[in-house]
């Protein structure tokens, strides 16, 4: 089973773990920048890391020539571009989150859609909600835990610990801090299921390639993906509206927004696989909303159905 790194341990104040501690001090000391500064200091770090890390740039743009393939080739050397700059942004941006507290994270973030959810609460139903891995997926994860915690109501998420156990704990501080229950993925959903049930919000990541097993091909932008199709079941179990979700860099405004949108209608149907499809459409326009700040570096097609060969 996965380790959750749930406390300090004397052992990450080792050898080992210092190239981490010297990124957290510069995360802190860049925050305190003017936000022009901010922005090009850490765009530029990301374009290095998009040079640098050539696997990872082939994935992305293995993933964009499938999902776009009537894209024009410099359209989309600028959205890998726009992509890779925004995601230096995002990651030395998690230094508000980790070390400057609730004051500073609440200036610099956004809820729009909140009546989306009341009208949900107000209708009898639990709350999923269902989101993608986008570049400022934890910023706004947290803004919600906040929003969340000011009301009362608790939040259930899943989570795939770091290898490093300094980074996983630090993540773990960082997305529990606000009183959000997390699981790691090898638990399952029953006890998801369970704080479900008794009103906590599930915030639901599933676009990512999890393997073969309880997964079935449905397509995402045409393309088909190894998919758990669970969340209609999980919906149907917990008697729960499903509302996609998105966490956005508004670059202009130098903010984070989150977007709620309104429930999907007659969900789940009860068959699984037509459920899936529907997951996977909403997937697809949640992305849409900025394609340049969807996590393009994951192997989101790896698995590939009987008698195909890798894409990657």
């Amino acid at each position: 089973m996965e380790k959750l790194v749930k406390h300090f341990e004397w052992r990450f104040l080792g050898p080992r773990f210092w190239g981490v501690w010297v990124g957290l001090v510069l995360l802190w000391l860049v925050s305190f920048l003017p936000r022009s500064l901010f922005h090009a200091i850490a765009g530029q770090v990301g374009l290095l890391a998009m040079r640098l890390n050539h696997k990872r740039r082939r994935i992305a743009e293995i993933n964009l020539s499938l999902c776009f393939p009537d894209m024009e080739e410099a359209e989309r050397t600028r959205l890998l571009r726009d992509n890779f700059r925004l995601a230096g942004i995002c990651l030395f941006d998690l230094g508000v989150i980790w070390l400057r507290g609730r004051s500073r994270l609440e200036k610099v973030t956004h809820i729009e859609g909140a009546e989306h959810y009341h009208a949900a609460r107000e209708a009898g139903k639990q709350v999923i909600l269902l989101t993608g891995h986008t570049l400022a997926l934890d910023h706004g994860a947290t803004a919600l835990a906040m929003n969340y915690a000011r009301h009362g109501t608790k939040a259930v998420s899943m989570y795939k610990p770091q290898s490093n156990d300094l980074l996983a704990w630090l993540m773990f501080r960082a997305r529990t801090q606000y009183g959000v229950k997390i699981y790691a993925r090898e638990e399952g959903l029953r006890p998801i299921i369970k704080d479900i049930k008794q009103g906590s919000v599930f915030y639901y990541l599933p676009d990512e390639d999890l393997g073969p097993e309880d997964s079935i091909f449905v397509p995402l932008f045409g393309v088909p993906k190894a998919t758990v199709p669970a969340l209609g079941s999980l919906a149907r179990l917990t008697n729960a509206a499903v509302l996609p979700c998105v966490s956005q860099y508004i670059e202009e405004e130098a903010r984070y927004l989150v977007r709620i949108m309104p429930a999907l209608e007659d969900y789940p149907s009860g068959d699984k696989v037509s459920d899936a499809f529907r997951m996977n459409e909403a997937l697809e326009q949640l992305i849409l909303r900025d394609r340049k700040q969807y996590m393009w570096v994951y192997k989101l097609f790896k698995t590939r159905p009987e008698g195909e060969e890798g894409i990657y």
